[in-house]
């Protein structure tokens, strides 16, 4: 007995059609297949390249530990006649920064640095109208803080080397580049004082300093 077996032209059809997709379907699949391959072959890469990055930035973080601090005294400021003594406030933080990747632009790295603010006893605590109604009295201090309570900035800089430490500060309203003025000085070599000046654009020195660091 022989049995047979026939194939309907519908059936054929499909079969054919499938076939025809399949190969139209190859080429993506392979490229596909690339790219894949590809990640896996990068994937170690990154991760090697961020371990790289976060040593870096751990050492970083370390260079600017002596920096980091709340430094208090006296801020002695020019007069015509005579010099005055103001109590003021230094502070270094340590932060990492998020920003863009300057090699891709859709990547972000780990950017460590120093903010900063300088800030008087005589300002603080004072409410914007209490501040107001005193700040001509101390035209020597409002003049470079671009007649504000306060300095402040997230571009602090020390440099472990030279022990240099300072930074520079821009005030709202100011349509000129660059810093309005700028904290500049050295650390002890013990770490315990923070010696410098302080300057203002168009006005040259204004003050001198030496703080203490606080424990």
């Amino acid at each position: 007995m022989i049995n047979l077996t026939f194939s309907s032209p519908t059936a054929a059809r499909r079969s054919r059609a499938t076939q025809n997709a399949l190969r139209a379907l190859a080429p993506l699949m392979i490229v596909l297949a690339s790219l894949l391959a590809g990640c896996n072959e990068h994937a170690p890469l990154r991760e090697n390249s961020n371990a790289q990055n976060a040593v870096l930035t751990q050492s970083k973080m370390q260079e600017l530990a002596p920096a980091e601090g709340t430094f208090t005294g006296k801020m002695v400021m020019k007069r015509k006649k005579s010099d005055v003594a103001y109590d003021c406030t230094i502070i270094f933080t340590r932060e990492i920064q998020t920003v863009r990747s300057p090699t891709s632009p859709t990547e972000t790295v780990d950017q460590p640095g120093l903010t900063a603010s300088l800030e008087f006893a005589v300002f603080q605590g004072l409410t914007p109208g209490e501040f107001e109604s005193i700040a001509s009295n101390y035209q020597e201090l409002i003049r470079p803080l671009g007649l504000s309570p306060r300095a402040a900035s997230s571009a602090g800089n020390y440099s472990p080397t030279t022990r240099s430490l300072g930074f520079g500060y821009t005030v709202s309203g100011d349509s000129q580049p660059g810093d309005f003025g700028k904290i500049s000085g050295r650390l002890s070599e013990d770490g315990t004082r923070f010696i410098g000046k302080w300057t203002a654009r168009q006005l040259g020195r204004v003050g001198q300093f030496e703080l203490v660091k606080q424990k």
